[in-house]
């Protein structure tokens, strides 16, 4: 004899969906990368909705951001804008740089992250992927008369 299902129990074996809402960067430092949904205020334009789902993150890229998405660092995803540095000498500089000019940027919801080194691209996918406006400051450093791969690489986000 086969047992009914008790009443409100649904029927069909669908998977289980669960969304989870919070302003916590402890939540998002220990999500999974491609779980990310994040809903901003667009001028003009309402609440729009994006996603880490489909940002076609290599393995490399996947590994490297989730091992720097801790909990400091995950309070970029609730940033309104990011400055992306290459280490904690400017993390810490540039928002002194920026009050000494009449700005401070905790004010206006802006977060400065180092990604500790040059490799600024997982970092630019992944606020990409989020509609979060981001900038980029590196070094113009020179070797024998060329300009250093921090430089390269962060000019070809402009």
């Amino acid at each position: 004899m086969e047992e009914e299902p008790a009443e409100g129990e649904d029927q069909q074996d669908a998977p289980l969906s669960v969304i989870l809402t919070t302003h916590s960067p402890h939540i998002a430092s220990v999500a999974p990368l491609s779980s990310l949904l994040l809903l901003r205020e667009e001028t003009n334009a309402g609440t729009k909705g994006y996603s880490t789902a489909n940002s076609g993150f290599s393995d490399a890229e996947t590994e490297d951001l989730t091992r720097y998405l801790d909990v400091t660092r995950a309070e970029m995803v609730f940033s309104r804008g990011v400055v992306l540095v290459e280490g904690d000498a400017e993390r810490f500089l540039i928002p002194d740089f920026a009050r000494e000019m009449g700005t401070h940027l905790d004010e206006h919801g802006i977060s400065v992250c180092s990604v500790s080194g040059t490799n600024f691209q997982p970092y630019v996918k992944f606020l990409s992927a989020l509609g979060i406006p981001f900038s980029i400051i590196t070094d113009y450093d020179e070797y024998k008369g060329k300009p250093l791969a921090s430089h390269v690489r962060g000019s070809k986000f402009t």
